[in-house]
């Protein structure tokens, strides 16, 4: 925390767009792309977010990961000598997911971003007193399939984006355009607005690695 003393509500969301367009930047290149085949990168994105966000909040504030079993939470001090004084201003929750989810996975592509939303209105209800609740839902996306030997295994879920590319032709931009319209009609059927934004994270494997993010309120 930079200075103690009385701070002023404020919005993190403004500042969470350019938080995770910094993401890769925490990274030697392509080691976000690496992380990102090899398993979600829901908490590898958190703590970099959190680390943009420690510099960007005003005086009287500071940013805290697993406060309370929240991902990610923006506190404010009053007084900040004062032992667990600090109260929840902005509540951040994070999930993460590939783009072939809506695609190959039938009715049940949407347990990664409802589980999302529901943990976004429980915060909400137990932290009541917290200006905002805000979600973080990414979808990591790749530019073609993944070829051997990647495919044992290695690379988490390979079958999986590799059947999205088989039944939309090899059209990676057709895969994201599907999934993104899947997510932002669920979004907007549950009556949460959203702004989408998104990062390079490298190569891995061959392929060029995006992850599209979605801030959700």
């Amino acid at each position: 925390m930079s200075k103690a003393g009385m701070s002023t509500a404020f919005s993190v969301q403004p500042l969470l767009a350019s938080a995770l367009s910094a993401v890769p930047s925490h990274f030697k290149p392509n080691e976000l792309a690496y992380l990102a085949l090899t398993k979600k990168p829901e908490d590898v994105i958190r703590d970099a977010v959190s680390l943009e966000l420690r510099t960007t909040v005003p005086s009287g504030y500071e940013v805290a990961r697993e406060w309370r079993r929240c991902d990610l939470a923006v506190l404010s001090f009053q007084n900040a000598t004062i032992p667990n004084s600090g109260k929840p201003q902005s509540i951040v929750e994070f999930k993460s997911m590939y783009t072939f989810d809506p695609l190959i996975n039938g009715k049940s592509w949407d347990h990664l971003p409802m589980a999302l939303l529901k943990d976004m209105k429980t915060r909400r209800k137990k932290f009541s007193a917290a200006k905002e609740v805000i979600g973080v839902l990414a979808a990591t996306h790749t530019n073609a399939q993944i070829g051997m030997p990647y495919q044992d295994y290695i690379t988490k879920y390979w079958e999986d984006i590799n059947r999205a590319f088989g039944k939309y032709g090899n059209n990676a931009s057709a895969i994201l355009k599907a999934c993104t319209q899947q997510i932002q009609t669920l979004l907007a059927k549950n009556g949460f607005t959203f702004a989408p934004c998104y990062i390079n994270a490298g190569q891995w494997t061959g392929v060029s690695v995006e992850i599209h993010f979605w801030i959700i309120k």
